[in-house]
């Protein structure tokens, strides 16, 4: 199951996307998961990874980072993963740097919440 919501303001693209994976927990690394994430992000962007940091949100492993992707466009996402109930969960913002840098968007990505790591597994 894929959710993905976006929304357009001013020059910019703000969205958040979650993703239910039908695999039991004992099926689904999710450090590998996370990793095999970023390296789309980066490789679907046909950009470049400015910078990026390992995040960690209700013991879920996660990474934020910005990719540089031409002129004075950047995109900053931040990707968390769910290993009990396999599931990844990602906000973004594309724009200027100096929009996707500011306080407003430290507050967007900041903002980002998904269940605790106890949820359940789609799959039995």
């Amino acid at each position: 199951m894929i959710e993905l919501a976006t929304c357009k303001f001013n020059d910019s693209v703000l969205s958040t996307a979650s993703t239910l994976y039908p695999f039991k927990p004992d099926q689904f690394d999710a450090a590998k998961r996370l990793d095999r994430a970023v390296e789309g992000v980066v490789r679907s962007s046909n950009g470049s990874l400015f910078r990026s940091a390992p995040v960690e949100l209700h013991g879920m492993l996660g990474q934020e980072g910005v990719i540089h992707l031409r002129d004075n466009i950047y995109y900053r996402y931040r990707i968390v993963v769910n290993g009990k109930a396999p599931s990844l969960y990602m906000v973004q913002v594309v724009g200027a740097k100096d929009w996707v840098e500011s306080e407003e968007m430290d507050a967007f990505i900041e903002s980002m919440d998904v269940a605790k790591n106890d949820a359940k597994p789609l799959a039995p």
